[in-house]
C-alpha cells in the first residue's frame, strides 16, 4: 500500500512538472557577425507571365481580344562574396561585395490578328565583375566606392548609391526573440521597403525626366504607393541540428478604382474626363516559402520562395449613344531561391 502511495505521489510530481514546463522555447533569430567572415551568396529567380484574357466589346459585340495572346519568362542568377571586414557593437561597419555573376536571359512571344513576334534578350548587368566596398566614415557617414580591378569602367554615382551596410536577411527576420508556432510581422518593414525603393530608386530614374515627366511620374508613383497593401509573417515551425525552420507567408496587393482622375491628374493637358468613362486596376501578389536559420552562426543560410500573381485592369465608356466595354487580366508565377555558405 505504501509502496502504490509512493508511486501516485512521484507520478503527480511528474505530471506537475511538465505541466508547469513552457509549451514552446523562444528562438533567438538575431544575425551575428564576425570581422574576417566571407559569405558566398547564390540567388535565382524565375518569373513566367501570360495574357489570360484581353476583350473589348462595342454596343455588345467583340472589336478586340480574339487570337491575342503573350507569354514571358525571365530568369536571373546571381553569385556574390561578401568579406566582412570590420564589426562595432554587433554591426558590420565595413564590408566588400564582389560579384563574380549576375545576368539573366528574357524570352517572350506575341500574337495577334494571325501575326507573330518573339523576343530573346540577354538581361546583362553592370556589376559583374565589380568589387564594391561599403564602409562607415569616421563621422559615421556612409561611404561607397568600386574598388574593381581589371574592369573597362566603373561604377556611376547613381549605381553606388544602392548600396548600404544593412544585411538583406534582416527584412526576413523579427527584431527579438521569438516563440515556436509564433507569428512574426514582416509588413511594416516590407512597407518601409516599398517607400524607400520609390523614393530612391526611382526617384534617381526620374532624373533623367524632364520637369514635366518627373512630376508625372511622381503622381503615379504616389498613387501606387498609396493603393499599395503588405501582408506578411513568418513563423518558426521547428528547430532540428541547430537549424531553425520558418515559414514564409506573404502578399500584396495594389487596387486602383478610378484610372481615369489619375490619368487627368497626370496629363492636365488632356482636358476633362468625359463622364460616363472609368477604368479600374487589380494588382495581387501571393508568395510562400521557407527560410533556414542556422542558430550557432546567427545567419539565413536559405531561403525558397514560390509566388502566385495577377492583374487584372477593367474599363467602361457610355458616350453619345454607344458602350463600349474593356477587360484585360494576366497571370503569372515566380520563384526565389538563395544559399549562403560562410567561412
Amino acid at each position: 500500500m505504501n509502496h502504490t502511495l509512493t508511486s501516485s505521489a512521484a507520478l503527480l510530481i511528474g505530471l506537475a512538472a511538465l505541466s508547469n514546463k513552457p509549451a514552446v522555447d523562444e528562438v533567438d533569430l538575431s544575425l551575428r557577425f564576425k570581422k574576417g567572415q566571407t559569405f558566398s551568396v547564390t540567388t535565382s529567380s524565375e518569373v513566367d507571365m501570360a495574357l489570360d484574357e484581353l476583350a473589348v466589346m462595342v454596343d455588345g459585340a467583340e472589336v478586340l481580344g480574339d487570337g491575342i495572346g503573350f507569354e514571358m519568362l525571365a530568369e536571373m542568377a546571381e553569385a556574390s562574396t561578401t568579406e566582412i571586414l570590420e564589426v562595432k557593437d554587433g554591426s558590420v561597419t565595413a564590408m566588400r561585395i564582389t560579384y563574380d555573376e549576375q545576368g539573366g536571359q528574357m524570352e517572350g512571344s506575341f500574337d495577334a490578328m494571325g501575326e507573330a513576334d518573339s523576343m530573346n534578350e540577354s538581361l546583362d548587368s553592370d556589376l559583374e565583375g565589380h568589387t564594391i566596398e561599403v564602409r562607415l566614415d569616421e563621422d559615421g557617414e556612409l561611404v561607397v566606392t568600386d574598388v574593381s580591378e581589371d574592369v573597362d569602367e566603373t561604377l556611376s554615382e547613381e549605381q553606388l548609391a544602392m548600396f548600404d551596410l544593412e544585411p538583406m536577411a534582416a527584412k526576413l527576420l523579427p527584431e527579438g526573440p521569438v516563440e515556436i508556432g509564433e507569428e512574426f510581422e514582416l509588413a511594416s518593414e516590407w512597407m518601409e521597403l516599398a517607400a524607400e525603393f520609390m523614393e530612391e530608386d526611382l526617384g534617381e530614374a526620374m532624373d533623367d525626366l524632364g520637369d514635366e515627366e518627373a512630376a508625372a511620374a511622381e503622381v503615379v508613383m504616389e498613387s501606387f504607393y498609396e493603393a499599395l497593401s503588405i501582408e506578411a509573417t513568418g513563423k518558426v515551425t521547428g528547430v532540428e541540428d541547430g537549424m531553425a525552420t520558418i515559414e514564409y507567408v506573404m502578399s500584396a496587393a495594389v487596387e486602383m478604382d478610378d484610372l481615369m482622375s489619375l490619368a487627368a491628374e497626370v496629363s492636365p493637358e488632356a482636358g476633362e474626363i468625359p463622364p460616363g468613362v472609368e477604368a479600374s486596376m487589380l494588382m495581387g501578389l501571393e508568395i510562400s516559402g521557407t527560410g533556414m536559420f542556422d542558430l550557432e552562426l546567427g545567419q539565413l543560410v536559405s531561403l525558397e520562395l514560390e509566388g502566385d500573381m495577377s492583374m487584372e485592369m477593367d474599363g467602361a465608356a457610355d458616350m453619345q449613344g454607344t458602350s463600349a466595354e474593356a477587360s484585360a487580366a494576366m497571370s503569372g508565377t515566380l520563384t526565389l531561391k538563395m544559399a549562403v555558405e560562410i567561412e
